[in-house]
């Protein structure tokens, strides 16, 4: 990192830094329009990523935006205070109820700003449904959608276990875009690549054979040698990682292997832009959720990087990799109705492209629950919670929100 994230937010607030834009007064108040608790809002430069002029090109799409923006603050607030309330342990007898207590949290904080909105908004994709938890749910709709509507992905807490345990790296995040289709909430078997690699990726073979020919063919696109080439999977625990590890592990290259649960936006974002130490390529199981979430960031930094991916039930992850050959994945009555219910068979080889035109991407932000490792953004505070926003043109910002009055019992 260039720069320590508080010595950018003093320079952002200094007297030399006090020349700022209409359009990021318009901002700032089109959020304390949407969430009446809001106190000040500040942008603050990330890394080597383009700043722009990103609150005109926010305020230029005026809401339902900056609504979504107040509404994912709000849920890692809430996320925050009640994890640091049911802390736990991974496996623990408490765990999956600690997880739906922090989700059920986050939901309601984000629901009560959503719920005044006046734009329409429709959840094109969201984590609702799965384990009976709480969240954006597929269809959801929030303000008038009798007339125009922005479709949304949301997921108020990306990384809920992250949460209950206290571990870093989870996220509320949200995106908009225009035509996007009906996205059903399952897990994939998916490849991030660049985009001439993923047209021509049989992401329906054996994952085995997908995942050396991602990498022989990423090396290809990048004039390297398959030995240079850096890779990001899931943990071990599902049995993916190590299949990754083991084939292109030391000394043939490097896999990034996050533990033990993996929130991909940030790296993701690292990956667009070509950042230091940055993978080349993806290939692991994924939400789908996430993962369009993913799909409409990259499209809105004009990355040429995009997704093709294959249904694989969420029960069946650790078989479905131990078979040999090709193998149909064996769903549960829960995830068959989900798939049932959107627009295009999604158990066919697809890709984001299939999703949403390019270029319909319109803003994608997220926002700390339990601090990041990435890109500076610190956990939040009874009256302070900091994100990152992308929107049209490329623009990337680091936002700190404060609140009039203290949200908690927070440090």
């Amino acid at each position: 990192m260039s720069q320590p994230n508080q010595v950018k937010k003093l320079l952002a607030t200094s007297p030399l830094m006090a020349n700022k834009s209409s359009a990021e007064d318009d901002f700032r108040e089109s959020l304390k329009a949407a969430d009446p608790c809001i106190d000040e809002c500040l942008l603050w430069p990330v890394d080597e990523l383009p700043m722009g002029d990103i609150a005109r090109s926010i305020t230029a799409t005026e809401q339902p935006e900056s609504s979504l923006i107040a509404a994912l603050a709000r849920a890692a607030v809430a996320a925050a205070q009640e994890g640091a309330k049911c802390r736990t342990e991974l496996e623990a007898p408490d765990y999956e109820q600690s997880k739906r207590s922090v989700d059920a949290a986050a939901t309601l904080a984000a629901e009560d700003i959503l719920d005044s909105l006046h734009l329409g908004l429709v959840v094109r994709a969201g984590e609702g449904e799965r384990d009976s938890s709480a969240g954006a749910v597929l269809g959801q709709k929030f303000g008038d959608t009798s007339t125009a509507s922005v479709g949304a992905v949301i997921d108020y807490v990306d990384g809920t276990g992250l949460v209950a345990c206290g571990l870093p790296n989870a996220l509320a995040l949200g995106a908009t875009a225009d035509e996007i289709i009906a996205i059903p909430d399952v897990t994939v078997f998916a490849v991030l690549a660049p985009r001439s690699v993923v047209q021509d990726l049989d992401i329906l073979a054996n994952p085995y054979d997908v995942a050396d020919q991602a990498v022989s063919m990423t090396a290809a696109h990048f004039g390297r040698s398959v030995d240079q080439i850096v890779l990001l999977t899931h943990s071990p625990d599902i049995g993916a990682g190590q299949l990754w590890y083991s084939m292109l592990g030391p000394p043939s290259g490097r896999v990034i292997i996050p533990r033990p649960i993996s929130v991909e936006a940030p790296m993701m974002l690292a990956m667009s832009r070509n950042l230091e130490d940055a993978p080349h390529l993806m290939v692991g199981v994924i939400g789908l959720v996430e993962l369009m979430y993913a799909a409409i960031m990259l499209d809105i930094v004009g990355s040429e990087l995009t997704f093709a991916y294959r249904v694989v039930g969420a029960q069946d992850v650790k078989d479905w990799f131990d078979a040999p050959g090709e193998r149909a994945p064996v769903l549960d009555s829960a995830e068959i109705d989900r798939l049932g219910r959107a627009s295009v068979d999604h158990r066919a080889g697809l890709r984001s492209d299939d999703a949403f035109p390019r270029g319909a991407g319109r803003m994608a932000a997220f926002f700390s629950i339990t601090g990041g490792e990435r890109f500076g953004i610190q956990p939040p505070t009874r009256s302070s919670v900091d994100g990152l926003i992308v929107s049209k043109g490329g623009f990337v910002s680091g936002v700190t929100i404060t609140y009039r009055d203290q949200l908690g019992t927070l440090a």
